[in-house]
């Protein structure tokens, strides 16, 4: 140990800086003033070695000591891989929970207010906490997933990502692309491209000794199996799950909320927003006391305002919605929605009131200036 470290080391005992965070922001120290590049590396894995065999998860947790300590620019990656779940804290509050085979880094600088992480492989789920000016940016693959405070989960596939929302919203961009993602909204990125290219098979010739004849032949394009609406629909390509639910007729579809969720998303997703009403219809009447009912509340109220402009309806299927589930993470967007819903069908003092009790029960909720600017309050 050096000098300079061990006088940091007896400092932070005597500030009560827990001896895991000294030996990090020693290890970091040491870093900064070794030259060779491959030693830095090798240093820095021991360091995060040790870390993890003590439970350190605390390398993407912000310390009093690490600000004060200058980084060189191009800082390097912080890796943290996950066997079997383990929730990381970051330094500004937000959550990262690692799924089994998660392999995160972290790209940006600690003592910034950014956070840039890259999701190297598996899946990672991401509760964003709110801080307004600093950006949250997952990186995987060729997709980047920016947030402002969230909930969301991160799915590397091969060179591109699949992203679900549990709430608030997201902005997914890729190479050549972007688009925004709100609760209950999934897909995967880059989106698949359908080619329209027709194949052009060459015919065989009109007669073929027996002699040279292959012994087997390929089976007939049209024997091939042909993956299910369901499938595609979880690999995020909603416009052919569409077009196979179609040839598959609407009895395909299960009367379970599950299915009926499913077939809602693969209409609303794929354009047909007029055709989604109708299964998550079904599920609130056949199914309501299923703990899915206010999911599906919440989507028809989503697909009523913002698709088919019907904010009366909207309005009813945004309260239906919280009065379902009430300690839903969903229960404030429902509310700001509702109130959003009974501006845009006229109802300006039943907006207002709603607006008022919300603020009442969640002063400094998530929604607080979203409800007030729809409401009109100060």
């Amino acid at each position: 140990m050096t000098d300079m470290a061990r006088k940091l080391q007896h400092a932070g005992h005597h500030m009560g800086v827990p001896a895991q965070e000294l030996d990090l922001a020693a290890g970091e120290m040491r870093l900064r003033f070794d030259i060779d590049r491959r030693r830095r590396r090798r240093a820095a894995g021991a360091v995060v070695a040790a870390l993890l065999l003590m439970g350190g998860a605390g390398l993407l947790v912000g310390t009093r000591v690490r600000p004060q300590i200058a980084r060189a620019p191009g800082v390097p990656e912080f890796p943290v891989a996950s066997a079997s779940e383990q929730t990381v804290t970051l330094n500004d509050g937000s959550r990262a929970t690692l799924l089994a085979g998660a392999e995160l880094h972290r790209v940006s600088p600690s003592a910034g207010a950014d956070i840039v992480l890259r999701l190297a492989a598996g899946t990672a789920r991401f509760d964003v906490a709110r801080q307004d000016g600093r950006v949250f940016r997952v990186l995987a693959g060729t997709v980047t997933v920016e947030v402002v405070g969230t909930s969301f989960t991160v799915e590397r596939i091969a060179e591109g990502a699949r992203v679900v929302v549990q709430h608030g919203r997201v902005k997914v961009a890729w190479a050549d692309g972007q688009r925004y993602l709100d609760a209950s909204d999934s897909g995967r990125f880059p989106p698949e491209r359908r080619s329209t290219v027709v194949p052009i098979e060459t015919p065989l010739p009109a007669a073929v000794p027996p002699a040279h004849a292959p012994a087997t032949s390929p089976a007939p394009r049209s024997s091939m199996p042909r993956p299910s609406w369901r499938a595609l629909a979880r690999a995020g390509e909603h416009v052919r799950a569409y077009e196979a639910l179609g040839k598959a007729g609407p009895g395909d579809v299960r009367d379970d909320p599950v299915d009926l969720l499913a077939a809602a998303d693969v209409a609303r997703l794929s354009g047909h927003p007029d055709e989604a009403r109708a299964p998550l219809r079904r599920i609130l009447s056949r199914h309501r006391d299923d703990s899915r009912a206010g999911l599906a509340a919440f989507t028809l109220g989503r697909v009523l305002l913002d698709e088919t402009h019907e904010p009366r309806g909207a309005a009813e299927a945004f309260a239906l919605a919280r009065q379902l589930q009430p300690d839903s993470p969903l229960v404030e967007d429902a509310w700001a929605r509702q109130v959003e819903a009974l501006v845009r069908a006229g109802d300006t003092a039943e907006a207002r009131a709603l607006a008022q009790e919300y603020l009442s029960r969640f002063p400094a909720g998530s929604k607080a200036k979203q409800v007030r600017h729809s409401a009109g309050l100060r």
